[in-house]
């Protein structure tokens, strides 16, 4: 066989060894060397696919505390339930750690994709049916393999069901509005197909204890593909908490002022409002304002910050000055367009007190243009509904707009 030229010789190669080791000689290959590798999970809870799971711990939080609310309502007893961290794993893996019969209860949870499974120890059933008849929470060991659920006990199943739904709607709202329905029920989990084997699912595990021998669990598993859809809703609620000391708890703070304070409007019921009958027929006009009115655009979220005037033709019933402060902030208090609003609030007040006029007057500056885009910060939109005797009345309407003339000189002097 013919020798391959261009060989390097024994000592050429040792000399090539030694330049390198000393340095003398650059070995850029072309490729990064430097860079630093790390071993990667896709089912591990940091997968990088795009769910955040500290989000949906921080769900569940809001969740234990509501389901246990709830469950105290229907069982008059409060069962302990606390939530164990987040899994990301392979369906397969977590149907082979189930043994029948489980209650297993296929579900669809709008607008997520495809179906999602609520699976509930049998303890957790027999407990909750035990308090509801006025006992103390009393487990049940282990059931025959293939055991029905007796018609008793699957109403007991549909209130649990019916108390978890509700809580879990309210638990997501500040992220998301969602819908909850049952679709099935088995007893065998391997009959629950809400993903292939392979397919990645979320578990959450709630632990309960209501009693001795009545440990159980109920177990909420999310297709991990249902999620995409809100999956940057979940990212955007969780700051640096892992490496900044200062965010650790900004998640939670930033949900619970949305959804108790700048958006309290949608999640939360109107405040009760008692109206009392007009006895002295009172018919002459008065306006209440200025109001302070907080809300936020709908289209990017920023604030709108202003004043609000109400003015009042009385008709049979009335309401307190207050109510008009409380029942505009509860209106204001949720994403908008001021021109929306201020039909809203003029809704609101007509269904509670009935006037023969109303008049609404709102003028607010939106930080839409006032802190972004066009940067105007002398800006305000200024914006006006009248109905009834204001509408029909030039006179009134003209007098309703000069005392709210004559309100702000007041303020300005």
């Amino acid at each position: 066989m013919a020798t391959r030229p261009n060989l390097l010789s024994p000592e050429e190669l040792t000399a090539l060894a030694e330049g390198l080791k000393d340095g003398s000689l650059e070995s850029d290959t072309g490729f990064n060397t430097k860079v630093r590798v790390r071993k990667h999970d896709l089912a591990s809870e940091n997968s990088s696919l795009g769910v955040n799971v500290s989000a949906i711990d921080m769900i569940n939080e809001r969740f234990i505390r509501m389901f246990r609310l709830g469950l105290l309502e229907v069982l008059r007893t409060t069962p302990r339930v606390n939530p164990s961290r987040v899994q990301i794993l392979k369906f397969g893996d977590y149907i082979k750690t189930l043994k029948a019969p489980l209650s297993v209860n296929t579900i669809r949870i709008s607008p997520m994709r495809g179906n999602s499974v609520i699976i509930i120890d049998p303890n957790v059933v027999f407990s909750s049916l035990d308090s509801f008849f006025g006992g103390f929470g009393k487990g049940v060991s282990d059931l025959p393999r293939g055991r029905m659920f007796t018609a008793t006990e699957t109403r007991i199943i549909h209130i649990i069901l019916e108390v978890f739904f509700r809580s879990l709607k309210e638990a997501w709202g500040p992220v998301l509005e969602i819908d909850c329905e049952r679709v099935s029920s088995e007893i065998n989990p391997q009959f629950a197909q809400i993903a292939d084997e392979n397919d990645l699912v979320i578990l959450t595990r709630f632990e309960s204890e209501s009693g001795p021998k009545a440990h159980g669990f109920v177990d909420l598993v999310y297709p991990y593909s249902s999620l995409k859809p809100v999956r940057d809703l979940l990212r955007s609620l969780v700051i640096d908490i892992d490496n900044d000391h200062n965010t650790e708890e900004t998640a939670e703070r930033v949900a619970r002022m949305y959804l108790h304070e700048v958006f309290k409007g949608r999640y939360h019921h109107q405040p009760k409002i008692a109206s009392f009958p007009n006895v002295k027929q009172l018919d002459e006009i008065y306006t209440v304002g200025p109001i302070t009115v907080r809300s936020a655009c709908s289209h990017l979220l920023v604030p709108i910050l202003g004043n609000c005037w109400i003015g009042i033709k009385p008709g049979d019933r009335v309401i307190g000055l207050s109510k008009f402060s409380r029942v505009a902030d509860w209106v204001f208090s949720r994403p908008h367009i001021q021109e929306e609003a201020v039909m809203i609030l003029a809704d609101e007040i007509e269904r509670l007190c009935e006037p023969q006029g109303l008049a609404i007057l709102v003028k607010a500056q939106h930080y839409c243009m006032k802190w972004r885009g066009v940067k105007e910060p002398q800006t305000s939109m200024v914006n006006s509904v009248v109905r009834g005797d204001f509408r029909h009345d030039p006179s009134l309407k003209a007098e309703f707009f000069e005392l709210v003339k004559q309100q702000e000189c007041m303020l300005s002097t």
